[in-house]
């Protein structure tokens, strides 16, 4: 399986560039299936760019859209929004938005299912059997 954004430029050489288009479930030539990220939880590593965006509304936001299209909600995130080897408060506010925010998840859909993208893609590739 592998994660990759909906939309994916890159290079070609000689200032060329092309877009790649994914889409959940999407299969590559080596057969490898996509996980289409739809939300998005950054709230130190992009957090410093835009201090006053409101991680948790946004990320429940697409959460929502997500599952009104009866899609999972892949929310992509990165560790360095839960460390902290080079700032302790960065682990900190990443560790609390995020404790924030599955709160959220779980208050808003009680029936909600937790997997790692391994879980999700056996789950997708168990149904086109």
């Amino acid at each position: 399986y592998i994660s990759r954004a909906k939309i994916r430029r890159y290079p070609l050489g000689d200032g060329q560039f092309k877009t790649e288009i994914n889409w959940l479930g999407k299969k590559n030539d080596l057969n490898q299936i996509y996980l289409v990220r739809n939300s998005f939880f950054e709230p130190v590593s992009r957090g410093e760019f835009n201090p006053d965006k409101n991680w948790v509304y946004d990320c429940l936001k697409e959460i929502k859209i997500a599952f009104k299209w009866h899609k999972p909600a892949i929310i992509s995130s990165h560790r360095v929004n839960y460390i902290g080897s080079i700032d302790k408060q960065n682990r900190e506010k990443g560790l609390t938005s995020l404790k924030n925010l599955l709160k959220q998840i779980i208050r808003t859909w009680p029936e909600v299912e937790f997997m790692t993208s391994e879980e999700l893609g056996n789950l997708i590739s168990e149904s086109r059997k």
